[in-house]
């Protein structure tokens, strides 16, 4: 090693060497960026075309699958940030960039599988997709040799990317499984309704709860019925007896009073009629003999109106077997209407019980209906959302709407000759004073150095060029 190589550098010596080697890290510089410049012209330039996609709440992302649902639809707990994640997992997939490769390679063949697979990595590297953080964007840029590449490749894999979307998003046949489910359940509803009516009309029925209802009041009544004719007959009963024991003692015009009913108007008259003849006769014999043709003949009219009188006005006895008649007759009917309500009331029991059996049987048809009509329905619903889910996916309508589309840039994005052309000078310049320090650092000092103080002023100039007797030695 030389002795130089031990010794600390000063900024003078380190300026020295650079000023003396000006020409060599002149010449480095310029053939650096000569050749820079000359790799920069040749390079191809590079074009960037970017989109970008903005991701909305929508079905996809809110509830369950109607293949997958037992009721409606209900919302599910992940985060936004979980659905953009998953979106741009998808826009990162292999069969996306397959597919768009697909698309802008047409009927372009390869010699073989590898070269396929290199153009395909190719196009995958030349995609980039991001998304900034709480944010509802994607950002899409593809990379290409000219600005219409660019473009053309980023709407393949945008287009690509929504039609997957719409697929994988969705469940492939449900409108179908679902059609057939719903018109299975029809005929089965319809077959249930008509046993019902079927059942109901053998049972003469409207509805349980009705007939339950008019059953229960009818029956209320009959029983408050029967509890009414059984006072009164008891009554009638008792009311009978006593007559029979005390009507033998009362007057007959008491009788005569209970009798009751409507007043005998000829009985009225013929007693009036009865009562002008005897006060005629009384008048008669006050003035005349009993003899005479004129008393004779009232005595007669009276005798003729007494007997039919007599014939026509009831005795006593026949009174108190009329009343008596009356209100056994009476007693009879309440007793024939107390028996009339105790079997209707008996009837109207059955009947219930009766009705209890039927209530079974059509609750149970019942329940069969309203299970069939309500899986009907939700079977309905879930083929509306089917047929509604094809028609969105016919119309390519999705919660991931292009929010800008793919640009057309004419200026490229690489390289970037300025930024190079700069960085390779400082490059180049450093290299080159490198270079000059490293040479200074392996030449063999001519003169010593004297690290004292005293010899620092005394110390002529440094100069890395090698004297005339330097060269000397080493020519010779």
């Amino acid at each position: 090693m030389p002795a130089m190589s031990s010794r600390n550098w000063t900024l003078r010596e380190i300026t020295d060497v650079f000023c003396n080697h000006w020409k060599m890290i002149s010449i480095l510089v310029v053939l650096s960026m000569i050749g820079l410049a000359a790799v920069l012209f040749h390079y191809p330039d590079t074009y960037e075309s970017e989109a970008k996609l903005f991701v909305r709440l929508g079905r996809e992302n809110v509830g369950l699958d109607s293949t997958a649902s037992t009721g409606q639809t209900v919302s599910l707990n992940a985060s936004r940030e979980a659905d953009i994640n998953s979106l741009i997992e998808h826009l990162e997939s292999r069969s996306i960039i397959e597919k768009a490769f697909e698309k802008l390679s047409h009927d372009e063949t390869f010699a073989t599988p590898r070269e396929r697979e290199i153009a395909i990595s190719s196009l995958a590297k030349k995609v980039t997709i991001s998304s900034p953080r709480t944010s509802y964007v994607i950002r899409v840029s593809c990379t290409g040799e000219t600005p219409e590449l660019a473009q053309q490749t980023l709407d393949a894999i945008l287009a690509t990317f929504r039609d997957e979307h719409m697929r994988v998003t969705r469940s492939s046949g449900s409108f179908d499984f679902f059609d057939v489910q719903t018109q299975s359940l029809q005929q089965q509803l319809e077959k249930a309704n008509l046993e019902l009516r079927d059942l109901k009309s053998s049972y003469k029925l409207a509805s349980y709860e009705g007939r339950r209802r008019g059953l229960e009041e009818e029956l209320a009544r009959v029983d408050r019925d029967v509890a009414e004719s059984r006072t009164n007959l008891a009554s009638s009963e008792a009311k009978m007896l006593a007559l029979r024991d005390k009507l033998s003692q009362l007057p007959q015009s008491l009788v005569r009073q209970m009798v009751g009913g409507q007043p005998n108007d000829g009985l009225a008259a013929m007693r009036e009629q009865l009562f002008q003849l005897e006060s005629k006769e009384k008048d008669l014999l006050a003035r005349k003999t009993n003899d005479h043709p004129e008393v004779a003949a009232v005595h007669h009219q009276l005798e003729t109106l007494r007997s039919v009188f007599d014939d026509e006005t009831p005795t006593h006895s026949s009174m108190q077997s009329a009343i008596i008649a009356v209100e056994e007759a009476e007693v009879k009917a309440l007793r024939a209407r107390l028996d009339s309500l105790v079997q209707y009331q008996t009837e109207l029991h059955d009947d219930l019980l009766a009705l209890n059996d039927q209530e079974i049987v059509l609750a149970q048809g019942e329940r069969r209906v309203n299970q069939l009509e309500s899986e009907y329905l939700a079977n309905l619903q879930r083929r509306e959302q089917a047929r509604i889910d094809e028609a969105m996916q016919l119309e390519k309508i999705s919660n991931v709407s292009v929010m800008q589309a793919p640009t057309f840039v004419a200026i490229p994005v690489a390289p970037k000759k300025k930024l190079a052309m700069v960085a390779g000078f400082m490059l180049a310049l450093m290299a080159s004073c490198g270079l000059a320090l490293l040479i200074e650092y392996f030449r063999e000092p001519v003169i010593q150095h004297d690290p004292s103080p005293a010899a620092e002023w005394r110390r002529e100039p440094f100069s890395p060029v090698p004297k005339p007797e330097f060269l000397s030695r080493q020519k010779g």
